[in-house]
């Protein structure tokens, strides 16, 4: 993980948090704190998982299809979209599958949606990660390109977990909002594995996964509420 990652993302998360104090006129420390914990297990996991996982990189790179530009804005940007529509998938399967189910739901046992949940993540997180990025170097993405499209998924993700009723406006339909995220989180039946995109919304249009807020949703975490066989049915 770049150190330049770690404190980018740490002085974003210090001006929303900020903003999203200052909005609801209370702070939320143990759940901050809560969240920048588990980050930080994350992050140490990451140098462990990152020994045993490059091996796979460097057959990847072996045989690579295709041979990108070093340093090209157009393939820079393609890496993103790339990543995007992979992380929709395998998220949509982190739903669906019980072993990455096991995984993810550490994410979603926050009861209260705050920039730095978009850091909490599981330990394990980046031993499931190469599923999507093993396939992008095999299509012949650089190193380079890899960690710009994790770099800016992972940044992405702080602004959208807010409960600020802000709307987007067209943009909306294209980008995933914290509009579009809130209903994620929410234990609502209606809302239950929907809207799994990270950085573009066009996914779960496409996909029918997409839902738009038609009643107030609650955010918290399933395995509390008595719609948890509703959730688990899904999943299993």
């Amino acid at each position: 993980m770049s150190e330049n990652f770690i404190y980018i993302s740490l002085f974003i998360l210090l001006i929303l948090t900020g903003l999203d104090r200052l909005t609801r006129g209370r702070s939320f420390w143990l759940e901050d704190s809560a969240n920048l914990g588990i980050w930080a297990l994350n992050i140490s996991a990451a140098a462990l998982t990152a020994i045993l996982v490059t091996p796979l990189y460097h057959w990847a790179y072996r045989h690579q299809w295709l041979e990108m530009e070093q340093h090209s804005v157009i393939y820079g940007l393609a890496a993103i979209l790339v990543y995007d529509f992979a992380y929709y998938w395998f998220h949509r399967g982190s739903h669906k599958i019980s072993v990455l189910w096991k995984v993810h739901i550490v994410h979603h046992q926050a009861n209260v949606l705050l920039p730095s949940l978009g850091l909490r993540s599981s330990f394990f997180d980046f031993s499931v990660l190469w599923i999507i990025t093993i396939p992008m170097v095999l299509l012949g993405f650089g190193s380079q390109y890899v960690i710009l499209a994790i770099a800016s998924h992972g940044l992405y993700q702080l602004f959208l977990h807010n409960e600020w009723e802000v709307s987007w406006g067209p943009l909306e339909y294209v980008f995933n909002s914290p509009n579009h995220h809130r209903l994620h989180h929410a234990i609502n039946r209606e809302y239950i594995n929907k809207n799994f995109a990270s950085m573009l919304i066009i996914w779960d249009r496409l996909f029918g996964t997409f839902v738009s807020q038609s009643t107030e949703p609650k955010i918290g975490f399933s395995a509390n509420h008595p719609e948890n066989d509703v959730l688990l049915s899904n999943l299993l």
